[in-house]
């Protein structure tokens, strides 16, 4: 399997973004969620129970954000941590407390973790 884009190419472009001004970590990162949640919304418009899977790094920011939109628009969202510990990053822990002040539920990853959800 080939990867479209390796990660150094992934931060190359990210900071042209941010040296640019046209918009902010923190700005990008809600770009995702809004991207990934208005996918989530069309594909699966019967909605149902959603189970978003995060890291530690920016990724998993993207993926707290999104089950703040998520739950802001009622949907049963839960997420599952891969690992405890902090974020890697400022803008990703700044998700991460803004989704537990949000009472988004949040697990990490163990033995007896339940992977269902209907998406």
């Amino acid at each position: 399997m080939n990867a479209l884009y390796q990660i150094c190419h992934i931060r190359q472009c990210e900071n042209a973004i941010y040296l640019s001004g046209e918009a902010t970590p923190d700005e990008l990162m809600l770009r995702a969620a809004d991207a990934a949640f208005d996918y989530l919304m069309e594909s699966y418009p019967e909605g149902g129970s959603v189970l978003v899977l995060c890291g530690l790094g920016n990724n998993g920011g993207d993926g707290l954000r999104l089950a703040l939109k998520i739950k802001a628009a009622g949907t049963s969202v839960r997420v599952i941590m891969v690992k405890a510990g902090a974020m890697s990053t400022e803008t990703a822990q700044r998700a991460y407390d803004d989704a537990v002040s949000a009472g988004v539920p949040l697990s990490v990853w163990g033995e007896g973790s339940v992977l269902s959800a209907d998406v």
